[in-house]
């Protein structure tokens, strides 16, 4: 195993793992370090680094600057994470990946929806969530063409996991407090989906086709609903969609309506719509 040498500007050293860096001019709190295989990494002011594009963890020697010792090596995660060690003979592990491809969709649709909820969906993209979920930029697009592609996708899961919650309730007030509970949980995301779908024919089409597959599966669960007309099952269920979208952003409290009532109306709603208990 080859040991680590002092180097000094420009000069080409090897550390404990083997690999060759080079060293260029010093910088606060550690070295501007560049390996064979990334791009150069900015060391932050306690002598840590920041990783940039890596394809997988890479093995950076940080020399002779300020508080760092003769060697000091910064391992740096895909997601910009790091763990720092120093003097170590063995690198850390690599977090498990999901091999499977269905494990690694569900991976980017679990990146992809925290995204969309807490950065909103025009101020992330598909690199970003790709490095959240721990993957290469170029993963992404080995399942998604694009961010409206995987946005899509978290709809439809989105609105999947909402049905199976619904299902397993028997009372219009569970209904609606699991209809509460899904909206509020998805607040940013719902606000874009509202705003996508005036100005992407891609989102209302789906928006739309998503809303009659919810009729369908009403009338199979309900088969007091068979004879009802498609239509005004429709009219009930964007009523609800949208009467649970008004509680959760508080559009009802700023009429002086209490929440309470809101929540007592959506069950009532629910329970005419689809005759059951209240």
């Amino acid at each position: 195993m080859a040991r680590p040498v002092q180097g000094q500007n420009g000069e080409t050293v090897t550390h404990p793992f083997g690999e060759t860096v080079v060293v260029s001019r010093p910088l606060a709190g550690g070295v501007k370090a560049e390996d064979r295989r990334s791009r150069p990494l900015r060391p932050d002011g306690d002598g840590r680094a920041r990783g940039l594009d890596m394809v997988e963890w890479h093995r950076i020697l940080l020399l002779g600057a300020g508080p760092c010792p003769p060697y000091h090596v910064i391992y740096i995660s895909l997601n910009g994470a790091h763990r720092q060690v120093t003097n170590a003979l063995e690198p850390p592990k690599s977090p498990a990946k999901p091999r499977r491809p269905e494990e690694t969709r569900a991976a980017l649709l679990d990146a992809a929806a925290r995204e969309f909820e807490e950065t909103g969906f025009e101020q992330t993209n598909t690199n970003r969530i790709a490095r959240r979920a721990g993957y290469a930029p170029q993963t992404f697009y080995r399942h998604f063409p694009d961010k409206l592609a995987i946005f899509l996708a978290v709809y439809e899961r989105w609105v999947g996991a909402e049905a199976a919650a619904f299902a397993a309730t028997d009372r219009a007030i569970d209904a609606a407090d699991v209809l509460i509970r899904h909206h509020r949980g998805s607040l940013m995301f719902r606000r874009t989906l509202r705003a996508l779908t005036l100005t992407d024919p891609r989102v209302r089409a789906a928006r739309a086709a998503s809303r009659l597959a919810q009729v369908e599966r009403l009338r199979q669960r309900f088969p007091q609903l068979a004879q009802t007309g498609g239509t005004e099952l429709a009219f009930s269920l964007l009523t609800i969609e949208r009467l649970a979208d008004a509680h959760v952003e508080g559009e009802l409290r700023d009429m002086g309506l209490a929440e309470a009532d809101s929540r007592q109306e959506l069950a009532r709603r629910l329970a005419q719509a689809f005759a059951i208990p209240h």
